[in-house]
């Protein structure tokens, strides 16, 4: 009996604790202010190594329906090479981990996964972008996508998670931006290619637009909402799903590393 007195004001403090540390980190998340890149996603240059884009009409609705807050849509053409289609995305709700990604999107419109790859940037492993390529009864596309706040690059659910940890008590953060580029799955391995220079190029930008220096109060979106719950969509793609084999390439300025999706999460 006299063990249990003791023990019960102890489990009381030891509970008061916990709910303490609780109403702090939800503070530390839930007045975080997203700053808006220094330019609308409209000025991603039109001209990105070498390759001309063409911008096409952004339906206001779909805006709306995806809960974005910028979209551009545009078609990459250079030379003789297999178009590029890019969809780019700004976020400033915090509540959002990792929207619509293609993973349910594509399957969604009929598209089936036919192989994938982590693609990781040599000289910044922890940047992380997912290569698939879709087939139906008509062709296959080459998809590759990330998610990127800042210098945070990801595709997965842990990587949003880090990615959210990394915001920890700031009074300010870039939105989240969500890039999808596309190209015909007869481009082959010169396709790939493709989308990874684009991609260095568009993240390098990004970054650029979204580490700016203080802002003033009005500048800032204040997202009073925690970041504690979960995102709104599936994080990781299916295991057991076709890959490719793994190899490297080196690109230009940029190196990257394309391994098959099970031999990463393992490592």
């Amino acid at each position: 009996m006299k063990i249990l007195q003791y023990r019960i004001p102890g489990l009381l403090i030891l509970l008061v604790a916990v709910q303490l540390v609780s109403v702090l980190m939800y503070r530390q998340y839930s007045q975080v202010s997203v700053r808006p890149l220094t330019q609308s996603l409209e000025g991603l240059p039109d001209v990105l190594d070498g390759w001309s884009g063409e911008s096409a009409e952004s339906d206001p609705n779909l805006l709306r329906a995806i809960d974005a807050d910028d979209l551009i849509n545009r078609r990459y053409q250079k030379d003789i090479e297999w178009p590029i289609a890019l969809h780019c995305a700004t976020f400033y709700s915090l509540d959002h981990w990792m929207p619509h990604t293609p993973l349910e999107c594509y399957p969604g419109a009929g598209w089936r996964l036919k192989r994938d790859a982590v693609v990781r940037d040599e000289t910044n492993p922890e940047q992380a972008m997912h290569w698939v390529e879709f087939g139906n009864e008509t062709g296959s596309v080459q998809v590759l996508y990330w998610y990127q706040r800042g210098e945070d690059v990801y595709f997965t659910r842990e990587g949003a998670r880090d990615s959210r940890q990394n915001i920890w008590g700031l009074e300010t953060c870039p939105p989240l931006v969500k890039v999808i580029l596309q190209t015909d799955g007869r481009a082959g391995e010169k396709g790939k290619e493709n989308l990874l220079k684009l991609s260095g190029t568009i993240r390098q930008w990004i970054k650029d637009h979204g580490s700016s220096p203080a802002m003033s109060s009005g500048d800032a979106l204040t997202v009073r909402r925690s970041l504690m719950p979960g995102g709104h969509s599936r994080s990781n793609p299916p295991t057991d799903a076709p890959v490719v084999v793994a190899r490297e390439a080196g690109l230009g300025a940029s190196h990257f590393a394309m391994v098959p999706y099970h031999e990463w999460i393992c490592n």
